[in-house]
């Protein structure tokens, strides 16, 4: 069993459990199609998704995460090096997982129905970056909140399909970028070339998509 069909099942699990347990009428799995067909692309692996429990007449409650991964082998990255007339910096490896907890307004709950959603983010992100001869070890965490709105088709069948867009705020916590050896003697440029090309949250809103495939229980 894969990591996304690992994360999917125990989603699901959940989400039975909730329902029968906590006896909520309305329980939702969702997918995050495009997070998760990030798989395609060779070197990297990808998954996106959550679960919604209906709290109230109009309002529910979401837990989603999602995480890519990245990872090239010693011939791309000596193909990327070899195209590289600029001298930036390549991350041999990559991982960020970000997990969200918010809450929804819908319309119509128990049919199509606009919604609008508040959500407040936390996650970490690691990558080792090659430059030259060094090897620069990079860690953060990070923290900020998002808003979206949108609209969710649900079919009597229970699948359902969501499409908004919103925006989100993130702020970088910590981070450390350090030598995985012994730092060589051009290790202040390649921190600074990584700051650059990377450099850290610090308040800025981006715009982000609310796009989901899923089920309600």
């Amino acid at each position: 069993m894969t990591r996304t069909q690992m994360i999917l099942a125990l989603a699901i699990a959940a989400a039975i459990i909730i329902r029968s347990e906590l006896a909520f009428s309305n329980v939702a799995v969702e997918v995050k199609p495009v997070t998760t067909a990030i798989s395609l692309v060779p070197g990297f692996s990808g998954f996106g998704g959550g679960v919604e429990v209906g709290v109230s007449d109009h309002w529910s409650a979401f837990a989603e995460v999602q995480y890519v991964n990245l990872r090239l082998t010693d011939d791309q990255i000596n193909e990327l090096q070899a195209d590289d007339e600029t001298a930036d910096p390549l991350p041999s490896r990559a991982f960020s997982t970000m997990g969200s907890l918010g809450t929804r307004y819908y319309g119509k709950p128990s049919d199509d129905s606009w919604y609008a959603g508040l959500k407040l983010l936390s996650g970490v992100e690691s990558a080792r970056w090659n430059f030259a001869e060094e090897r620069l070890e990079d860690s953060q965490t990070k923290s900020g909140f998002g808003v979206d709105v949108g609209y969710r088709w649900l079919w009597d069948s229970g699948l359902l399909l969501r499409l908004g867009a919103g925006f989100i705020g993130m702020t970088t916590q910590t981070r450390e970028i350090v030598a995985t050896d012994q730092p060589g003697s051009r290790y202040g440029e390649a921190k600074a070339a990584v700051l650059d090309l990377a450099p850290s949250d610090s308040g800025a809103f981006r715009t982000t998509l609310d796009f989901g495939l899923g089920y309600v229980f």
